[in-house]
């Protein structure tokens, strides 16, 4: 396993990194990965998953979208601190992937929530609760069942581009970086840049 490895990919025809780490490595980076998830309000009302076409069903009030994503991408980091799941291109970044090797990062489902965990109920509609508990016992049981027929693998929970390199075929680099690193063995090293 080799701690970094160069691939020849310019973006914009501009050398830059894919940066691997856990939120534990860099908190400050892992917040600025958060942030990519959701959106700036101040700055650009359309970022990342607030744009998600499903958010009205699972949220009443489209302003708190942004909100309600950065809440579930921050729990994500607190729920594995030390897993090496931020994959970050460039340097804002340009764009993220939350992604880490299932079983192996996997938080146990019996484990306590850890202090500072968001609340978002508020962002929530009570009438959703339990179509939301369902998909998610409906994808715990796919990725469970994908694992038994297959084998570990990397499970990408997130992946988001900020708008102004959408379109520039980040997001596909990024995709095609976690999982072709995965299939060939590198999994994420924790802080460890790969230039790109």
């Amino acid at each position: 396993m080799s701690d970094s490895r160069s691939i020849a990919v310019t973006v914009d025809d501009v050398a830059t990194t894919i940066r691997i780490f856990s939120a534990a490595d860099d908190p400050r980076a892992a917040a600025a990965c958060a942030e990519t998830i959701g959106e700036f309000p101040t700055h650009n009302p359309t970022q990342g998953f607030a744009v998600d076409p499903n958010n009205h069903f699972f949220c009443a009030d489209p302003s708190l979208y942004a909100t309600r994503w950065r809440a579930i991408a921050s729990n994500a980091l607190l729920r594995s601190p030390s897993a090496p799941m931020l994959h970050a291109l460039g340097q804002q970044p340009a764009a993220v992937a939350f992604a880490y090797s299932y079983p192996e990062h996997k938080v146990p489902d019996d484990a306590p929530e850890p202090p500072g965990i968001i609340d978002t109920s508020a962002t929530s509609r009570a009438e959703t609760a339990p179509v939301l508990m369902e998909l998610l016992a409906y994808l715990k049981a796919k990725r469970d069942e994908f694992h038994e027929a297959r084998g570990p693998f990397e499970y990408i929970a997130f992946l988001a581009a900020r708008p102004e390199w959408r379109g520039k075929g980040l997001g596909s680099q990024l995709l095609r970086f976690v999982t072709d690193n995965f299939f060939e063995g590198v999994q994420g090293t924790t802080g460890r840049e790969v230039s790109r």
